[in-house]
């Protein structure tokens, strides 16, 4: 892992290098688990929360397809608002599906034709937590597979996490043995 680090002579030189390789490594680390996390663990939570989630009838108020965050002009995102009762409870929601951060596109867009003239559609209810409901359980497996690339992004931090450490210990130790008498 030496050829991370420079050779620097200068305390101050080495110091420096070693804290770039330390924030280039949280960063990675950082930028990899959020995509991780939301591209990956939490659609991939909620839809398996929601597998046993009871159906229900909803009225649809509001149907629009704005733009997802992160998905260049393919990108769109169903927002809905709808209405439903549950044991004579009225209670209100607005998520389509499992992926909050960013979906298919085109698959978006299907669903946005397919709810835009209708009154009425099935949700998904949460029978320990009625107020949480989705319209759509179905995981978008090209979003997941985004997951890999942010993973990988992780990876490559905690290896210069790792490098920035065995170059600090290493850096000690040759201290340490030119400070030993022999």
């Amino acid at each position: 892992m030496r050829f991370l680090i420079p050779n620097v002579t200068t305390a101050a030189g080495r110091f420096l290098a070693r804290g770039g390789l330390l924030l280039s490594a949280l960063l990675f680390l950082a930028g990899g688990g959020l995509g991780v996390y939301l591209l990956g663990l939490q659609p991939l939570w909620d839809a398996w929360r929601s597998r046993d989630w009871q159906p229900v009838t909803v009225t649809l108020e509001q149907v629009e397809l704005g733009d997802s965050p992160g998905a260049g002009n393919r990108g769109a995102q169903v927002m809905v608002s709808y209405r439903y009762q549950v044991a004579g409870r009225e209670y209100r929601g607005n998520r389509y599906g499992p992926h909050v951060w960013m979906d298919n596109g085109d698959a978006q867009r299907a669903a946005y034709a397919d709810l835009l003239y209708r009154r009425r559609a099935q949700a998904w209810v949460n029978p320990r937590d009625p107020g949480e409901a989705l319209l759509n359980r179905e995981l978008h497996w090209t979003v997941v597979a985004l997951t890999l690339p942010a993973l990988g992004a992780a990876g490559l931090g905690a290896l210069l996490l790792w490098a920035a450490a065995v170059g600090g210990l290493d850096t000690w130790r040759a201290a340490r043995r030119r400070r030993r008498p022999v």
